[in-house]
This record gives C-alpha cells, structure tokens and sequence, in this order.
C-alpha cells in the first residue's frame, strides 16, 4: 500500500518533470540557433593579426592572434599554504570527504536509501538525508580559488582578468614547502586526513595546478592592446583561449564543437527526464501489476514501451519547432519521426476485434 501511495504522488513529480524538460530542451534548441547563426557570422568577420603589432584600426572588431604567452616577472602566491610558481594562472581546488545518499526503488514502489563516502568540491548538504546518522560537516574549512598574474602577454597585447582566468591549468604542483602543523603532504595534496586512502567525513586535501602553456591562441574583440568579449549581431559573445598556435577559423572551429557537445548533451539529458518523467506518470500500473501474477511483467514492459515512445515523441516535437525556423527539412523530418513513435504506441495499445488474429 505505501509503495502505491508513493507511486501516485510521483505523478505530480513526473508532470512536473516532463514541463521542465520541454522548457529545457526549447531552450537549449533556441540557444543553438542562436550560436549556429553566431558562428556563421564569426567565420565572415573574423581578422587574422599579428601579435606584435598593435592596429587601433582594429579596435572593436573580432581577431584572432597567437603567439609565445609571456608572464612577466612575477611569482603567482597563495598565501593560505605560501604556494609559489611562475605562472600566468595558479588554480587550488579544495575538496572534502563528505557523505552522499543514492535512492532506488523497486518494483512494488518501495525506496531503498544507500549511502557512500565521496571527495566533493562543494558542500553536500546532509540535513534532507532519510538516514540522520550519516552527518556531513556544515561549513568548508577553505574554498576552491584562482589566482592569475597581474600582467600576461601575448607579444604586444595583454590579456585581460576573464582571458587569463580561462587559460589552461595542466601542471600540477607536487614540492611544497610546508608550514602548518595540522597538514601534511602526501603526493599532490595537501590534507589533513591522517591516512588519505582511507579517510574520514570531514577530512580535507588540496591540491595545486598550474598554467604551463607555451604557446597559445585567443579569438576576441581588439581594445586598444587588449581585448574584450565580441558581441555577435544576435548577442552571442566570443572570447577564446586555446593552446597552441592556431588559426582563426580552428579556434571558431573548436568553439562550434564544444557547442555541439553542450547541444548533445542536454538533448541526451532531457530527453532522458523526459522518459523518467512519463514512466513516474504511469508508475501506479506498474505498482498495481507487480501485486498480480502473469500481468506484472506485461504490465511493467507496457509502461515502459509507452513511457521510452512518449519521452522520445515529445523531445523530438520540442526540436522539431526549433529547427522549422532554420532548417525546415530537418524540422519536418523530426516531427515526422515523432509521428511514427506516436502511431506504434497508439497502434499497439489497439486491441484487435473479435475474430481477426
């Protein structure tokens, strides 16, 4: 009975989701237009320059330009544990060994809760735990930060404070010099935790990377002998750091890709939310079959046939719209796809008359 209960009450939590989903997925479908007809533009307005020549004339256009990065005399210091190094940009990340709670559910609705210990960045917060024992410290003793040098080149041009933040940070730093008591140092971090292979809630490292580039790369506006974000007609803004040398139409190239990636992702997420979504919906059918013997299974296997076809049906409806505007072939053909997902559901819920097999 609890597990029917709770079943029924996860259809407000799936209505809920599968709304959020068709507001996330238009979004994320309008933000790609909108960064597919940037890009376009980007690849007809960009200026290749010359590091070591700073043109005025320039100024408020989108450039791209590499060269050597050149930190100038200057050591890069966190004072919280006196870590130094010669670099355009030190990174530390903070991380605590906190609890983390897992939920699953099984066929008749009834909630399992389980529990692990985990290295997290930020405060996992253990007061909505179902188990009260398992308790999470309240605050972070240190916070993650980056720390950037005052003054960086790329031949005659400086970066700006949002370029420098965004440069890479692959080395790591392993030699440190040590001055608290309640800290040691084991490989690359720094931590409090007596054995850090096995350690407790609570217990802390830290650990330090750094920028090592040689060479980089950067697509931005020109202001003066520095740069800005670019603002594309429709708002979308370019301001890109890459290492190595490398042309303008690669660093746009790359930017269209990371794109794709995000597109891609939150297209497989939502869509993914979407299914949760409908099969939360439909839950109590599956709760009410798993009580009856033979029509559990058929039950279950329906519910979620209808739940995977509806959550894919409606994602691609939500895409489709987008993609009418821009490339009305893939549109209609989406919308068609979603047509044939609909047309198997609705004819495999059709029973057959009496007498026809």
């Amino acid at each position: 009975m609890k597990g029917f209960l709770n079943s029924v009450k996860g259809i407000v939590t799936g209505v809920v989701l599968v709304l959020v989903c068709i507001g996330g997925l238009s979004w994320n479908e309008w933000n790609n237009v909108r960064n597919i007809k940037a890009v376009d533009e980007a690849r007809k307005s960009v200026i290749q320059i010359d590091s070591e020549n700073v043109n005025p004339e320039n100024d408020g256009k989108l450039v791209a330009v590499n060269g050597a990065l050149n930190v100038l005399d200057e050591t890069v210091t966190d004072s919280l544990f006196h870590v130094s190094a010669k670099t355009a940009k030190l990174m530390r990340t903070v991380e605590m060994y906190q609890w983390e709670e897992s939920v699953s559910e099984d066929d008749k609705g009834n909630q399992t809760y389980s529990y692990s210990k985990v290295w997290l960045q930020t405060l996992n917060n253990s007061g909505g735990f179902n188990d009260k024992s398992h308790i999470n410290p309240e605050a972070m003793p240190f916070i993650s930060e980056i720390m950037v040098a005052d003054e960086v080149k790329l031949g005659e041009f400086s970066l700006s404070e949002k370029q420098k933040e965004s440069l890479s940070a692959k080395g790591t730093i392993r030699d440190f010099d040590l001055q608290d008591d309640n800290y040691t140092v084991i490989g690359e971090y720094i931590t409090n935790a007596a054995n850090i292979s096995s350690p407790d809630i609570g217990d802390v490292r830290i650990s330090y990377t750094y920028n090592d580039s040689g060479e980089i790369s950067l697509l931005a506006c020109q202001q003066g002998n520095t740069f800005t974000d670019y603002r594309a007609s429709n708002g979308v803004t370019f301001n890109k750091v890459v290492d190595g040398l490398l042309p303008g139409t690669e660093v746009i190239q790359i930017i269209q890709e990371e794109n794709n990636i995000l597109k891609w992702a939150i297209r497989g997420f939502g869509t993914l939310l979407m299914f949760l979504g409908f099969a939360l919906v439909f839950k109590p059918l599956s709760v009410i079959g798993a009580h009856i013997p033979f029509l559990g299974v058929f039950l279950r296997t329906a519910v979620g046939l209808a739940a995977l076809l509806l959550g894919l049906s409606v994602s691609l409806i939500v895409i489709a719209i987008a993609w009418i505007a821009v490339r009305p072939l893939i549109g209609i053909g989406l919308i068609a796809g979603a047509a044939v997902m609909i047309f198997i559901l609705t004819k495999a819920k059709k029973p057959q008359p009496a007498g026809k097999p």
